[in-house]
């Protein structure tokens, strides 16, 4: 696959990776041709995990591996209130 056969989006907390294969191979052996075609698209999608902030994702596609970055946000503490009932 190359860079422009795939397409990263976000959307509603959702990163949505999307795109086409394309796929040709001919052989010629002994006397036959063989000639073989493959498409395909493919969708995935992950939820983002709560307070995730897409606009510093980065994106890098190399040797067909696709890299996506994001960085983790902060862990939110469990802090524990006493809440008075009144009665």
């Amino acid at each position: 696959m190359q860079k422009d056969d795939v397409r990263v989006d976000v959307l509603d907390q959702e990163l949505s990776i999307s795109g086409e294969r394309h796929a040709e191979s001919e052989r010629r052996e002994g006397g036959f041709y063989r000639s073989e075609r493959s498409y395909g698209s493919f969708r995935r999608s992950v939820a983002l995990p709560e307070g995730a902030k897409p606009d510093t994702a980065s994106a890098r596609f190399e040797n067909g591996v696709l890299e996506i970055e994001m960085p983790q946000p902060q862990q939110q503490s469990n802090v524990r209130h006493d809440v008075q009932i009144d009665g």
